[in-house]
């Protein structure tokens, strides 16, 4: 089964993840073909990475247009000047959690990150506006 984790937490946009989740649960309960999990840390990412044949993480970045869904390489993240390990402000930085669950052989071949553009959009309306993309980057994977 597919597996989704959004990257999220109560504070400012970081909710826009947390509030994807919420739409994509009700897509998920209808279809059957994928689970979603909410994580307000990549930490705890790496207990949910194995058993899952396919893997997206999504997490909210102010780097994109709001409401925008785009898959973001993990070469990419780590060639911005503003990420390096330690850089999230989730404790632990996506690329490291990354990191470990390959080591561990816990990371799924099929895997993607979708970076969601939040700016300072009203998250309702920006969760219906990256519905539709996000849930076509999960046919794809």
């Amino acid at each position: 089964m597919k597996r989704v984790i959004c990257l999220g937490s109560y504070q400012g946009n970081d909710v826009v993840a947390w509030r994807l989740a919420d739409a994509l649960q009700r897509g998920a309960e209808q279809r059957g073909d994928f689970e979603v999990l909410r994580c307000a840390s990549p930490a705890q990412m790496l207990s949910l990475c194995a058993g899952t044949t396919a893997l997206i993480v999504i997490d909210a970045t102010p780097d994109l247009p709001p409401g925008c869904v785009r898959r973001v390489s993990e070469a990419e993240l780590a060639g911005r000047p503003d990420c390096y390990p330690g850089c999230s402000s989730h404790g632990v930085d996506l690329l490291t959690a990354l990191g470990v669950a390959r080591a561990l052989g816990d990371l799924p071949t099929r895997f993607a990150i979708l970076g969601l553009g939040v700016g300072d959009g009203e998250p309702e309306q920006l969760v219906r506006h990256s519905l539709p993309a996000v849930l076509a980057e999960l046919e794809k994977i």
